[in-house]
């Protein structure tokens, strides 16, 4: 299966210290390894969006509060 990358965010992981390069990498490989058809973009309002609800779901409980609750 072709890999998805962008070659934008190559060229920003090269802008980046070693140490957070490492860190990148590991956290792109995931993502591909947990949906090998994932899309990549340079897309901070995403990104973003989703940092807002997993910090919702923290104040509110934490997800294992949420789950329980459904």
């Amino acid at each position: 299966m072709p890999s998805r990358t962008d070659k934008r965010v190559d060229a920003y992981l090269r802008t980046l210290p070693r140490w957070q390069q490492a860190i990148c990498r590991e956290v792109r490989d995931l993502v591909h390894a947990a949906d090998p058809e994932v899309a990549e973009t340079i897309n901070a309002p995403a990104l973003k969006a989703i940092f807002k609800h997993i910090i919702a779901n923290n104040r509110a409980g934490g997800w294992r509060k949420l789950k329980r609750e459904t």
